[in-house]
């Protein structure tokens, strides 16, 4: 019987999960080769009530499933308590059905995002629908440095910004 069980969850996952081949990984690979290692540096954000928090900031990146899919992990903390502000994992993919890149982007406060991922020629972009509006997020790559973004628009009119960090590739 778990044989039997074993074998339809095998079908389903099958069955209604497209199989990303190579060539459909093609995407991951070109931000991946830009950006896997362990960055830090640090940043600024403003809260809902207006204040500005300053923060250090690492992420680590790295490839899982043969180089399918690109994981994020970011930590900040204040850098006047050292007290932890942010913790974030995301994970990038290509979505076959969809023929784009996603991002699955988790929040230590059990928040979720899935989160559209476009690469641009400086590195890459991602947003999504807050509820009230849309938080964007731009970020530019090269070799050593990434400077990244973000701002949050109520009408995808006027841009605010609330967001921005600048890291150095440590390794």
């Amino acid at each position: 019987m778990k044989t039997l069980h074993f074998i339809l969850f095998g079908y389903l996952l099958v069955g209604f999960h497209p199989i990303v081949n190579a060539q459909d990984s093609l995407s991951v690979d070109q931000i991946s080769q830009k950006i896997v290692g362990h960055w830090a540096g640090s940043g600024w954000s403003r809260t809902p009530d207006g204040n500005q928090v300053t923060f250090n900031q690492t992420e680590d990146i790295y490839t899982k499933l043969d180089g399918k899919i690109l994981v994020i992990n970011g930590l900040g903390r204040d850098q006047t308590t050292n007290e932890k502000v942010f913790e974030a994992f995301g994970i990038i993919n290509y979505d076959a059905i969809q023929n784009k890149l996603v991002m699955n982007a988790y929040t230590l406060e059990g928040r979720h995002t899935l989160a559209n991922f476009e690469l641009t020629p400086e590195g890459f972009d991602w947003w999504f629908d807050a509820g009230n509006g849309t938080v964007k997020y731009k970020a530019k790559i090269s070799a050593d440095t990434w400077i990244e973004e973000g701002y949050y628009s109520p009408d995808n009119e006027n841009w605010y910004p609330f967001f921005s960090m600048e890291l150095k590739k440590k390794s």
